[in-house]
């Protein structure tokens, strides 16, 4: 099983592939002649890519882009719409995407992929836009890619891509480069005056023998960052490229191959640290049941010798003597006497009811009901006294019957001008 280490990188540009192997760019003739995983950066040969913006919303507008271009001639066949970034704006869409003819795009994503190698297909746009994001910081970035006779441009900032096309010179003649060049540097301003933007910096990528400066004034040539620089033999000729590390920044999830293609990409890649975590779960796992067969053995055991000690003492009852046949009902009757026991006397309640603080109440009922678990009492009664004294009375009562244990369940008090009724009910529970 492959490790990350083990992807080889390749990258197409005009009809050409190149193996990247360490400092050293190896043209084949075919991606399917390397062995192994692949990462291939390509620019799809025939296709091309372009911001435009579309009346619709974001889900539809790679459908529009493609009926776009179909009306507007540039293709005749099929196309396949790969985005690489869209923003919805009002009704408008903005869209960055690279159209392959969809011939093309199957041999891609599904011929390269048809062996037991993965081929992780990544759009030479989504490289520029990768760095873009990267350089960009807080101000708006050129991008441009030289490689033999054209030159991909692209400005964008952190966010927001404003321009992105191809430009293209007759052949690699000297004055047709700087014809290039030029084009190159006009594009770059009517964007900035179209998009309101200052292009504060650019960047100029080098690909397999396309490495010269612009012949630009000097404030634009102040205007060029310059990039880390690696010499990479080409057929044994050391040549400053910078391409091949652009591509190689780029992360899987910036592939534009299909899902199911990521997938295995990822799932190859972390095989051997999934087969590691499978093989703990497995060893834990199996340390696991042996320490529960212990433990199941252990109460086994213990139930064994619980059982015992149920028939031992099964035995010993067996042997007692036999309980009289009326020992029920003298437990019975027991019991009676000890719930009559705690139960609280007439006479005990007719002392709580009448404290001398309280001698004004007169009692025009009583009535005690005695159940199991409680006793209830229900009085009523006139009090011959001043409102002040009967109430100030009646409620050091209830404070003094709260004391010994009863609880309050009903409790009115209407008074008159000399003479106040009482309605108590209250229940005392047993012990």
């Amino acid at each position: 099983m492959k490790g990350a280490s083990n992807i080889v990188h390749l990258f197409e540009l005009d009809d050409e592939i190149f193996l990247i192997d360490g400092p050293e760019l190896v043209g084949v003739a075919d991606v399917a002649d390397v062995p192994g995983d692949k990462r291939l950066t390509t620019d799809f040969k025939e296709s091309m890519s372009r911001c435009m913006s579309v009346d619709g919303p974001p889900k539809y507008a790679e459908m529009l882009v493609r009926r776009k271009l179909q009306e507007a001639g540039e293709f005749e066949e099929p196309v396949e719409i790969l985005t690489h970034w869209k923003r919805k704006k009002g009704g408008v869409t903005d869209i960055f995407f690279t159209a392959v003819p969809t011939r093309l795009a199957r041999y891609y994503f599904e011929e390269l992929n048809a062996g037991r190698d993965i081929v992780l297909v990544f759009a030479m746009y989504g490289a520029l836009w990768h760095m873009a994001r990267t350089m960009a910081g807080n101000g708006t970035l050129a991008l441009i890619f030289r490689h033999g006779r054209f030159a991909d441009v692209l400005v964008a900032s952190r966010r927001q891509v404003f321009f992105a096309n191809r430009c293209v010179a007759f052949d690699t003649q000297p004055e047709q480069l700087n014809a290039l060049w030029q084009s190159i540097r006009a594009d770059i301003e009517t964007t900035a005056d179209e998009q309101h933007i200052t292009v504060d910096r650019m960047v100029c990528l080098s690909s397999v023998g396309a490495f010269e400066a612009p012949d630009w004034p000097q404030d634009w040539l102040e205007r060029i960052v310059p990039l880390p620089v690696a010499e990479m033999r080409v057929d044994g000729q050391a040549q400053p490229i910078t391409w091949p590390a652009a591509t190689a920044a780029q992360r899987a999830r910036q592939s534009v191959a299909p899902l199911f293609v990521t997938i295995l990409h990822y799932a190859k890649r972390w095989a051997p640290a999934l087969n590691l975590a499978m093989l703990t779960a497995l060893i834990l796992l199996t340390a696991g049941m042996a320490v529960c067969r212990q433990r199941s053995v252990r109460l086994a055991a213990q139930t064994g010798e619980v059982k015992q000690q149920i028939e031992r003492l099964a035995e010993e009852t067996a042997q007692l003597p036999t309980v009289a046949a009326d020992f029920a009902q003298r437990l019975k009757f027991v019991r009676d006497l000890a719930a009559k026991r705690r139960q609280p006397s007439y006479e005990q309640i007719i002392g709580d009811l009448t404290h001398p603080d309280f001698y004004d109440l007169s009692l025009s009922t009583l009535a005690l009901t005695y159940a199991p678990d409680q006793v209830r009492i229900h009085l009523t009664g006139n009090i011959e006294a001043p409102f002040d004294a009967a109430h100030s009375g009646y409620k050091r009562l209830l404070r003094r019957l709260t004391t010994k244990g009863y609880r309050i369940e009903e409790n009115r008090f209407e008074t008159r001008i000399s003479t106040s009724q009482v309605v108590l009910t209250l229940s005392r529970p047993m012990g």
